[in-house]
């Protein structure tokens, strides 16, 4: 099965006139940044980001990520 890939908006770079210009992120030519799902994370809420904070000190903690 082909891999699939998905925008997670972890970081975008962009000249700001373009941005103003075009009206969107999305321009050609782009490059990807393929992230390992273990740093992909969606923090909205001060919730969010204590759940993320403890994974991460889990993940730290049994050395399955070092830092």
């Amino acid at each position: 099965m082909e891999p699939v890939y998905l925008g997670n908006g972890s970081f975008i770079i962009i000249r700001t006139d373009m941005l103003i210009k075009e009206k969107t992120f999305f321009l050609a030519p782009a490059l990807p940044y393929v992230m390992d799902d273990i740093f992909s994370f969606d923090i909205d809420t001060p919730e969010d980001f204590h759940i993320v904070e403890a994974q991460m000190r889990r993940l730290i903690q049994t050395k399955e990520l070092t830092i």
